[in-house]
């Protein structure tokens, strides 16, 4: 599915909306986000997302990397060496729950940076 003209044209306003009370391009739209954006898939700033959408794409991001992390620290045989001994012992399941956790966090920010700076809503662009 590609992003309509309008589509286009409403994400360069909530950019420009966005810069204009000091929340730069790259805040807004993180390196995943632009890829997509540049594909021609429809994406919203993170600060123009619902929050369920929000929470639930940055907490699985999140997730993600605490696990792979985890896999590759188990790949490589951290687990041998006292320093990496924790993160072994903590698990893949663990680290992807402390990642849940730290994407929610993150989404409580997302969301008090555009509630304060009176970012208007996606629709009202």
């Amino acid at each position: 599915m590609l992003a309509s003209l309008e589509h286009s044209e409403r994400l360069s306003r909530a950019l420009a909306v966005g810069e204009s009370v000091g929340i730069s391009r790259k805040q807004m739209l993180p390196p995943m986000f632009r890829l997509m954006a540049k594909l021609g898939v429809p994406v919203r700033p993170l600060h123009f997302l619902p929050a369920p959408v929000a929470f639930v794409l940055i907490a699985a991001g999140m997730a993600a990397a605490f696990a792979g992390l985890w896999w590759f620290l188990d790949l490589i045989g951290a687990d041998t060496t006292r320093k990496g001994r924790w993160i072994h012992q903590l698990g893949a399941v663990n680290l992807a729950m402390i990642g849940a956790i730290i994407g929610g966090l993150v989404t409580v920010f997302i969301r008090f940076q555009a509630l304060s700076r009176g970012l208007p809503h996606w629709r009202d662009l």
